[in-house]
């Protein structure tokens, strides 16, 4: 049975915390959206079990690796190289990349901050693209990246959870051609997607912003790995220390837009902190998975970590307010 069929129930995104979600700004009911689900759970009981997972992974110093996946990384896993396309796919394509650039100055319809010079790299030099997220690689590091992220993948789905944004609006289901195409590539690369590796998408922002997030956080060790400058880090730390009354933050700082290839060093963090955040993009995984021998839960919460550093963007997306 291939991964589409196995999906044969549906949630809708109830939480006992959330009664009213938000989505661009936009106030929605929380019936308006639900998750494609491998059993007939509830919402609000898969989320109790993750979080009795994530709090048992902390008290017993359990390495979990949590990923999410929506649009981008949907669409990276079967991205095409330039070189794969036709002339006049190659013209459509370049004169969308003008476009964009000329007009709203971003990319993939998401306001990101990405160097000038990376997008005009990415639309003039056919040996480099930028995937999603502002990250942007060479031809010859997609291929070889395209080689581990089934690896990657497998070890994530082994040992941790991944968080799918397999979600529908008023019935319909949101990225529907960039996942089904998602599907077929787990069916291909042979990766067991489970009840117990098997993760709604948005309970990642709720853990860490409903009411039960002070088990989370409350004296708590936290190691931040992300790119920031020293307003971001000031900030989130502000917010960790006065409003989540953790103990210690720590940082580890990434590139920008090279995630996916970044190497770190996290060894000076063994045995020193309770929980990992994580916010990289694609390139959460690659990161996530050098934090292994620090032995705690990994969270890849990407933009609920833009939210400690500015509250103005908690109406963005679903379950980043503040219960």
């Amino acid at each position: 049975m291939g991964l589409k069929e196995k999906f044969k129930y549906e949630a809708p995104l109830i939480l006992s915390d959330y009664q009213v979600l938000y989505q661009n700004k936009e106030k929605l009911r929380p019936e308006s959206h639900t998750q494609l689900m491998l059993t007939n759970k509830r919402y609000q009981e898969t989320f109790d079990e993750f979080f009795d997972t994530i709090m048992n992974g902390i008290e017993r110093k359990i390495f979990i690796p949590v990923y999410r996946m929506a649009d981008g990384e949907f669409k990276f896993v079967n991205k095409r190289l330039l070189n794969d396309y036709t002339k006049s796919e190659i013209l459509v394509s370049f004169k969308s990349k003008i476009k964009y650039f000329i007009k709203n100055n971003y990319m993939y319809g998401r306001r990101i901050k990405v160097n000038k010079f990376e997008i005009l790299k990415n639309i003039f030099d056919p040996g480099y693209q930028i995937v999603a997220h502002g990250e942007g690689y060479t031809r010859k590091e997609i291929l070889h990246l395209k080689g581990l992220f089934p690896k990657w993948l497998k070890n994530v789905s082994e040992n941790g959870k991944l968080a799918l944004h397999f979600v529908k609006r008023e019935n319909k289901l949101v990225y529907e051609e960039a996942i089904y195409k998602f599907m077929a590539w787990i069916d291909n690369n042979k990766i067991d997607i489970n009840e117990k590796n098997y993760l709604p998408f948005y309970h990642v922002y709720a853990i860490v912003n409903g009411k039960r997030r002070t088990y989370l956080f409350k004296n708590r060790k936290i190691l931040i790995v992300t790119n920031y400058d020293l307003k971001k880090k000031k900030l989130i730390e502000k917010y960790l220390y006065n409003k989540e009354n953790v103990s210690k933050v720590s940082f580890i700082k990434i590139s920008s837009n090279k995630s996916l290839i970044d190497r770190i060093d996290a060894s000076q963090y063994i045995g020193k902190i309770d929980l990992a955040l994580i916010g990289a993009g694609i390139g959460s995984i690659n990161i996530l998975l050098q934090l292994e021998s620090l032995s705690v839960p990994c969270l890849d919460i990407g933009y609920a970590l833009e939210c400690m550093a500015n509250d103005n963007l908690r109406k963005d997306r679903m379950f980043l307010e503040l219960i």
